[in-house]
């Protein structure tokens, strides 16, 4: 008997699955056979942002990847049981495949059904339009209750596909700065600063001992001694000053780690007049000032910062602007450039590339510090990550306090 128009064969559906040599290539086929064999209105601005949403689940936990595929998918609940079908059949059971149930287009009525009485699952209208009972996710039609931790799993992927594609959810306040943790930090940012060596300048300067003899200094400084150049002048090439600007990824992604950069910020301030911090999620903020005057007043907090700190993330748009408005005045081969995220970016790629393209020309070293990278197994795939990879000099992995000292080692590496 032939297959309904809905009803693809299993032969089919395994064929269709047969693993492709990317992810990307693999989500995109997903996305068509859903389009094309299930009626699910899936378009290029669904594909987009199912490739996204993988980028930002990885392949190493399928559930995590089907639960933020779904939220990117579905759009009413009796599409559920059908995604999570066709979802075990792509992608984890390729070698035996599952049919599909009968399934009518979103677009398609009661009194316009597609079949005809004599065809397989026609006998009237309503067995091609779903079911208006409300579906199970895959642990509760095996009989197995969601548990706690899988609600809350689902609930806070939901929260983070949110806040990465609208800048206002999830939106949560910059977090304190403890001062235990500043004290802590104090000596790492006073490792980092003296660890830089970027080298002497071009221009002779005054200094107390140097390559060269001044003899218009030394004549000038016998005046107070009548006439004898006791005190004698000299001039030299003296170290360079490094310039420091810290880039800290405030996104929603990033709300478990943002307080430990923050307060490396508030200690780097504290060590070199020549620092420069900013936040960015949805837009960016230079917080400097409020750091430096924080400090004057004994305070632990930073505020004002609206959408920098919270909401979706924009590395590659929030870079741009910090080339195109800072990038003059703070760029130069005196300045190493610190990037806190975890590269995780929904914006456009390509952008992100001409931003880091422009840092990396412009400053002395770019040091890209990843939560991530240090866990096990960790490797660099995501979108974001591997348009920053060909301009990065280091890819430093930090999750505590301790870890923050190999950032002063490899920004002496970087530096020399």
């Amino acid at each position: 008997m032939a297959s309904g128009p809905f009803e693809p064969r299993a032969a089919d559906l395994h064929a269709s699955s047969l693993p492709l040599r990317t992810l990307s290539a693999n989500v995109v086929a997903f996305c068509s056979w859903l389009r094309k064999h299930c009626g699910f209105l899936v378009g290029p601005g669904e594909e987009r942002d199912a490739l996204r949403a993988a980028a930002l689940a990885g392949i190493d936990d399928p559930a995590r990847t089907r639960r933020v595929l779904r939220l990117v998918l579905t759009s009413k609940p009796e599409e559920i049981e059908v995604f999570d079908e066709i979802f075990d059949a792509f992608f984890l059971h390729p070698r035996r495949g599952r049919p599909q149930p009968l399934y009518a287009p979103r677009h398609t009525r009661e009194s316009q059904a597609t079949t005809s009485p004599g065809e397989p699952g026609g006998d009237s209208a309503s067995a091609a339009v779903p079911s208006a009972e409300p579906r199970l996710n895959a642990a509760e039609r095996h009989g197995e209750p969601m548990s706690a931790e899988e609600a809350t799993q689902d609930k806070d992927s939901w929260q983070t596909l949110l806040a990465r594609y609208s800048p206002d959810a999830g939106r949560k306040p910059v977090p304190g700065i403890a001062a235990g943790d500043v004290r802590q930090h104090l000596t790492t940012a006073s490792k980092l600063v003296t660890s830089v060596h970027l080298g002497h300048v071009r221009r002779w300067r005054p200094q107390v001992t140097g390559r060269r003899f001044d003899v218009r200094r030394t004549l000038r400084a016998s005046l107070h001694t009548g006439g004898d150049p006791v005190a004698l002048r000299f001039l030299g090439h003296p170290l360079r000053n490094p310039r420091f600007v810290l880039l800290i990824d405030g996104s929603r992604s990033m709300s478990g780690y943002g307080h430990l950069m923050l307060a490396f910020a508030y200690a780097l301030v504290q060590r070199s007049r020549r620092a420069h911090v900013f936040i960015f999620s949805s837009a960016l903020a230079d917080i400097t000032g409020q750091l430096r005057s924080a400090i004057r007043l004994r305070e632990h907090r930073v505020t004002g910062v609206d959408e920098a700190w919270g909401g979706g993330t924009r590395i590659g748009d929030s870079l741009s602007r910090f080339v195109s408005e800072w990038g003059a005045r703070l760029l130069d081969d005196q300045t190493i450039v610190l990037i806190y995220s975890d590269g995780f970016d929904v914006g456009d790629v390509r952008r992100l590339e001409r931003a880091m393209h422009e840092i990396h020309r412009r400053s002395a070293g770019v040091i890209w510090v990843n939560p991530l990278a240090g866990t096990r197994g960790y490797t660099p795939d995501g979108l974001g990550m591997r348009a920053c990879l060909p301009f990065i000099d280091a890819l430093v992995g930090v999750r505590d306090a301790h870890d923050l000292a190999r950032v002063a080692a490899h920004a002496a590496a970087v530096s020399r």
